[in-house]
């Protein structure tokens, strides 16, 4: 993330909120939660705002205006003062330092684009009305009639000599029309009507002149005049649009849409053919990181992707040579888009775009390597973002670097965000608490402003007396043997947002298992996968039990190499209800026929039997085959024999 000092020759767009009207998280799924749990609204309080792009406010931008080289003056315009202004106040004001509002611009009256209002009069100073200057309020007749009737004290014209106990505003009405354009503390903006529902009419705004942006937060169709508005912008190019997309799919939006919905809005950005678009107005639907990988696909042709709650500042990084620039500028912009062909700037894609690529390498490449290439680069990589997930395997004595020492510096790059980590061939019990601890000693750092220094037992201590919060959604470890029972569980009884785990190849017994059913209610996927083994009356079904017994979410589970038999299995079918995907190869001691055979395929959607390819499993796949006379050594073969 960009630092975020002030620069007089600056112009910037904060987002304020980028949430639908109900904001995320949504008051049900913390109340009421459904089973299994919302895991954005669940993961949206876990982070620190300014870390955490699925906490969203309603929708709101501010504008920060700067006048150019002969003024140097700041102007702070802002776009909807909805239900969440005051957190909005609190969170991004005080961090971007941002000291008044200048003017106010209302797209509709809905209760997301006004009913922070009243909260003007806080950042007003406190006096008579008769010393206070009115702030410019920018609204349609239709709204200032409906502002009226519900806040008719905010309307009011009587001049008061006592200290004032409301806002002060100055209504100005404008018209809902393309061709109207207004000016607001030096800015020229230009209406654009759009529908939101069948019959009610909101506002976008069109502004900048050297650079184009059109912000449009609340839409279900957009009217061919207004299209042909922005399309003509920018001389025939817009340089920025901000569009709406509620839910991700037409079927999730329902009978009567008011917004739009993510493949409408694509549509919309492929037609208008903009250099860049970001969207805003996002529902719990929306998973920020997620969305973003499918858009960086998309994006190929088209930049596009979801914008944070007051995570980035987009700035123009050039001298304002008028009053009339404004970002972003087009060295900004990537894909410059022509009708008819696509022309890359590859020297100055977006850090969206670089981090996009750059996490496609793995971390080993990104810390030995990816780094060091040039500055912007290094920036990119210490985004917490680009470390939501790490990817680390040891390829052998190959390898020049410490994989542990590199995993450590890994997860402190994170500050506290990881959500997925997979490592293969190393790992010990310190480095899974070192893991856990990190990512808890950020987030009270950055609430407390502490430094933490802590002796190894202090650290266990620590352990024991933070509160049950972490973040991790996905765990994989292969080929760990140093990873003990005793440290796996010390790790994961912290992890109640894990949703995926595999243990391949590892020395972890069922009570591990056990820990993990317990204290990972999100659990949706797992995969204990050890060596094929052929051996006669040895059966055990401790692994199968325990999964039976603790893990009643599940939806995948592959158990490779396992030596349960059917008594484990039908015990798994009875208490995993939502069980879709089942791998059981080389499970030989397994035989499904009969009734278990038809339980599976009715039951199942997926299932792998145990004599099944193993062409696309990722470790050695040979089968030991050991008879009652090699018993002895069957240590040996199971644990010191893997590649």
């Amino acid at each position: 993330m960009e630092k975020n000092e002030r620069e007089d020759d600056r112009t910037a767009l904060i987002f304020l909120g980028t949430g639908c009207s109900a904001a995320v998280p949504h008051f049900r799924c913390l109340l009421q939660p459904s089973d299994p749990p919302c895991h954005v609204c669940s993961q949206s309080l876990t982070l620190l705002p300014h870390l955490n792009p699925n906490y969203r406010c309603n929708t709101s931008l501010l504008i920060d205006y700067c006048c150019g080289e002969e003024d140097g003056r700041h102007y702070y315009m802002i776009i909807d003062v909805g239900k969440s202004f005051r957190e909005q106040v609190l969170r991004w004001f005080t961090f971007y330092k941002i000291p008044r509002i200048d003017s106010i611009i209302l797209t509709h009256d809905h209760a997301d684009a006004i009913h922070g209002l009243d909260d003007i009069r806080s950042l007003q100073p406190r006096g008579s009305a008769i010393d206070t200057n009115p702030l410019p309020v920018f609204l349609s007749q239709f709204t200032m009639e409906s502002i009226s009737t519900r806040f008719p004290y905010l309307v009011e014209k009587k001049v008061k000599e006592v200290p004032r106990r409301v806002s002060q505003l100055d209504w100005r009405i404008i018209e809902e029309n393309c061709d109207k354009p207004f000016t607001a503390s030096g800015l020229s903006f230009t209406p654009l009507p759009v529908m939101h529902g069948e019959d009610y009419v909101a506002l976008g705004f069109l502004f900048g002149n050297k650079s184009k942006v059109a912000y449009i937060s609340d839409i279900s169709r957009i009217p061919p005049s207004t299209e042909y508005a922005i399309s003509k912008a920018g001389a025939g190019q817009l340089d920025l649009l901000i569009l709406d997309t509620n839910v991700p799919s037409m079927v999730m939006r329902g009978r009567q849409p008011t917004h739009l919905c993510l493949p409408e809005t694509l549509e919309i950005i492929k037609r208008l053919c903009p250099k860049r678009a970001l969207l805003t107005g996002m529902t719990h639907y929306f998973d920020h990181h997620e969305y973003n990988e499918i858009l960086a696909e998309w994006s190929l042709s088209y930049f596009t992707s979801l914008y944070n709650l007051g995570l980035e500042r987009q700035r123009d990084h050039h001298r304002m040579a008028s009053s009339s620039s404004l970002v972003p500028s087009s060295s900004d912009l990537t894909h410059v888009m022509k009708r008819g062909r696509r022309c890359i700037n590859w020297s100055e894609l977006p850090s969206e775009l670089t981090s996009s690529i750059l996490q496609r390498l793995g971390a080993i490449e990104i810390l030995g390597n990816a780094q060091k290439v040039c500055t912007s680069w290094r920036r990119v990589c210490k985004d917490p973002s680009m470390w939501r997930k790490i990817v680390m395997h040891d390829l052998g004595e190959s390898m020049e670097f410490d994989l542990e020492i590199m995993c450590r510096h890994a997860v402190d790059l994170s500050q506290g965000g990881l959500i997925q980590i997979d490592i293969r061939h190393f790992g010990t019990d310190y480095l899974s608490l070192y893991i856990y601890i990190s990512l808890k000693i950020k987030l009270l750092r950055s609430y407390c402003y502490l430094t933490i220094s802590l002796t190894w037992l202090q650290f266990l201590t620590f352990t024991a007396i933070i509160c049950r919060s972490g973040n991790l959604r996905s765990l994989k470890l292969a080929k760990c043997y140093s990873v003990t029972d005793h440290g796996f569980e010390r790790a994961v009884v912290k992890l109640p947002l894990l949703e995926d785990l595999e243990v391949s190849h590892c020395l972890l017994t069922e009570e591990s298992l056990k820990v993990v059913g317990q204290s990972c209610h999100n659990l949706k996927t797992l995969k204990l996968n050890r060596r094929g083994l052929r051996r006669p009356r040895f059966e055990n079904d401790d692994e199968a039990l325990a999964i039976a017994e603790t893990m009643h979410g599940l939806r995948h589970l592959q158990l490779f190499g396992n030596s349960l038999s059917n008594t484990g299995l039908s015990s798994i079918l009875d208490n995993c209800p939502y069980l879709e995907h089942l791998d059981l190869r080389l499970c030989f001691n397994v035989s499904i026929i009969g009734d278990l055979e038809k339980r599976c395929s009715e039951r199942i959607k997926f299932v792998r039997y145990p004599n099944d390819s193993t062409h696309d499993y990722p470790f050695d796949a040979t089968v030991f085959h050991m008879d009652s006379d090699e018993e002895d050594y069957f240590d040996c073969y199971d644990f010191d024999n893997y590649d």
